[in-house]
């Protein structure tokens, strides 16, 4: 479920750049879902767990570091959301 779940945020990133004819920003994003494929692949043979599980794992133990973490992936989307709308 979770692969699903990765596969519809991707389309979801790259589909629309692709089809508008923003290449390069498609190309940004499956270089992005390349890589991160890459790491979740390497963790998951590594050590058995996706790097969502080793997060929810972390989260656990660490709940103020991980709402930071969460936090700050918020300010960084916001950030790229605001600069593409406000020139």
């Amino acid at each position: 479920m979770d692969a699903l779940v990765a596969l519809a945020a991707l389309a979801v990133l790259i589909a629309p750049f692709f089809l508008l004819g923003l290449t390069r920003w498609a190309g940004m994003f499956g270089s992005i879902a390349l890589v991160g494929g890459a790491f979740e692949g390497a963790a998951y043979l590594k050590t058995g767990k996706t790097l969502s599980q080793k997060f929810w794992a972390f989260r656990k133990n660490h709940p103020k570091a991980a709402w930071g973490v969460i936090l700050l992936l918020a300010a960084g989307w916001t950030g790229l959301l605001l600069h593409l709308i406000w020139r």
